[in-house]
């Protein structure tokens, strides 16, 4: 996979761009977008805000989104230009394009197989502005001409993390009323006046015509109405927190330099050693063994192969053989041995 990048300053181009790209077989999901604050639609792709440190708030979409997310998380100074450099490009091509964003233009970055590279690089450069990258890595020239300078890198696996909702619980109340009845007696008096039709004598006549006045009172029971509050349940929102482990599995990176010296490879320094060590095995000449010989001296110029001993650079150099030669690294070991302690010597 190459990944192919262009800017744009216009933003009629870059959606331009990204329907042909579409159009030739490019999934939307392949394709990242980063631009200015505001912009929150290219043809079909979605952009979503970002707080870049150092940019200030951006708007990106894609695979390259997903890297910002986790270089932010850590308050990356230069988050962007690390995001590029992980995405394949050279630190002089990020640091043109970082400084491209931070002018307003528009960044793509289209992550396509090899055979359609040049496909891609064709529609980005038919609407791009001055700036545009294949994907292909390619040595860097210095002053003097006579020297050439390629770059070994190594990708680091770096690990953020960030809050995600996952689930959880609200919780609303509010109150209902409803008809309720009790039944209550009451007791309520009368006062009935009764005219009885009497005849006595009477003794006392004074006390019968004296004034008098009798009074009796009647009551009655009114219901009276309280109400009293009583809780009856308790709800309790707790939250609980545990911690687990995840292992996370990517593939990173790295350059291999393989120096082959020219011209110093000699066969007749080695021949004596096969023929007293060696040629025992039946089925197999010196020819056979000259690969061996040849890596084994040539591992003295190769960096994976950089130890003290042969014990410590032995499980790299096993691990590369057996890459071309599968399950041979046994028979052959001791030539490879041999060699390697005569480069080194």
């Amino acid at each position: 996979m190459r990944t192919v990048i262009g800017v744009f300053d216009n933003k009629t181009e870059a959606e331009r761009t990204i329907a042909e790209l579409e159009h030739a077989g490019t999934s939307a999901a392949n394709i990242s977008v980063l631009s200015k604050d505001g912009i929150t639609q290219l043809g079909d792709i979605r952009l979503k805000p970002v707080e870049v440190p150092g940019h200030g708030r951006l708007a990106a979409s894609g695979p390259l989104m997903a890297y910002l997310n986790q270089s932010t998380a850590t308050a990356a100074p230069d988050a962007i230009t690390a995001v590029l450099v992980r995405m394949g490009l050279p630190q002089e091509y990020a640091t043109s394009y970082v400084d491209a964003v931070r002018r307003g233009l528009t960044l793509e970055a289209v992550m396509v197989e090899d055979n359609k590279a040049d496909h891609a690089l064709a529609i980005m450069r038919a609407h791009a502005s001055d700036l545009s990258y294949d994907g292909e890595p390619r040595a860097k020239a210095q002053k003097d001409d006579a020297q050439q300078v390629i770059p070994v890198a190594i990708e680091e696996l770096e690990i953020g993390k960030r809050e995600v909702a996952t689930g959880g619980a609200r919780v609303t109340s509010h109150v209902e009323e409803k008809p309720v009845e009790e039944r209550v007696e009451l007791r309520q008096e009368h006062v009935d006046v009764e005219r009885r039709r009497v005849d006595r004598p009477v003794a006392d006549t004074d006390e019968l015509f004296g004034e008098r006045t009798i009074e009796v009172t009647a009551t009655s029971e009114e219901p009276v109405v309280a109400k009293r509050a009583r809780v009856i349940e308790e709800i309790v929102l707790r939250k609980d927190v545990e911690t687990k482990t995840e292992t996370i599995r990517e593939n990173v990176r790295r350059t291999n330099v393989n120096v082959e010296p020219l011209g110093d490879f000699d066969r007749s320094l080695y021949a004596k050693h096969f023929d007293e060590n060696v040629a025992k095995d039946e089925g197999y000449d010196f020819d056979a063994y000259t690969p061996a010989y040849r890596f084994g001296h040539e591992m003295r110029s190769d960096q994976r192969f950089t130890g003290e001993n042969w014990s410590e650079v032995e499980p790299s150099a096993r691990e590369v053989w057996e890459e071309k030669n599968p399950g041979t690294w046994e028979r052959f070991k001791s030539a490879v041995k041999h060699a390697w302690e005569r480069a080194t010597s």
